[in-house]
């Protein structure tokens, strides 16, 4: 068994920021923790509605450091990771 900690699905609904590339190996994880990053920027800059809802909550593009209701907002837009 793995000692890692290792994230679960139930993990998702937590209230906690998240490390940009943290939550974009979540959604790549069979890609270098840098591509993971640039993949999940595409995946965000497509949709206008989640890019609005970021903004309104204080991201923006580059930050490192996601906000719990920023990685809320991408969970309920793209679902959780691995889905």
């Amino acid at each position: 068994m793995n000692t890692e900690e290792q994230t679960t699905e139930s993990d998702y609904g937590k209230k906690r920021s998240w490390g940009y590339q943290e939550l974009a190996i979540l959604y790549f994880p069979h890609v270098k923790p840098e591509s993971a990053s640039r993949q999940l920027a595409r995946w965000i800059g497509v949709s206008q509605e989640l890019l609005s809802q970021l903004a309104a909550n204080g991201w923006k593009p580059g930050r490192k450091l996601l906000t719990p209701k920023q990685a809320a907002c991408i969970f309920r837009h793209l679902g959780p990771p691995g889905c």
